[in-house]
């Protein structure tokens, strides 16, 4: 992948329950440049791929047929990981506590999306590129 691209370089866990939905992140993502781990369709496999790799950015849906991903962001955010919500939820049926994380309502606009991860991976903690759409 040329070093051009927006993500390239970035390893981009995906978390979605939803086959069709989450095979369109992946291949949405890795045009983008970014290496795919993933996508897990529940926290548990997430957890388990979190811990095999360097993960610079997640897209997390936030109900994984009946549970939440709120343990994983946990733990991503404790390693300082760029956390990004891909869902149908929106900001105010979040805890108070994921207000300030960036959430892409479905359905996600793509190039926003893939801009604003590369913006974050890239300058971790500043704000940077990722916003609410």
């Amino acid at each position: 992948m040329p070093t051009n691209s927006p993500l390239a370089g970035i390893n981009v866990l995906i978390v979605e329950d939803r086959f069709i939905v989450a095979e369109l992140h992946r291949q949405m993502i890795e045009a983008a440049g970014a290496t795919v781990l993933g996508p897990a369709p529940n926290v548990e496999r997430a957890l388990h791929l979190s811990e095999s790799a360097d993960i610079h950015a997640a897209l997390l849906d936030v109900d994984l047929a009946g549970a939440t991903c709120f343990e994983l962001v946990d733990r991503l955010r404790d390693r300082g990981t760029c956390v990004v919500f891909c869902t149908g939820f929106d900001r105010q049926q979040l805890p108070a506590r994921y207000h300030d994380l960036p959430l892409f309502e479905k359905p996600i606009d793509y190039p926003s999306l893939i801009n604003g991860i590369g913006d974050a991976a890239r300058h971790p903690g500043s704000g940077a590129g990722l916003r609410s759409r």
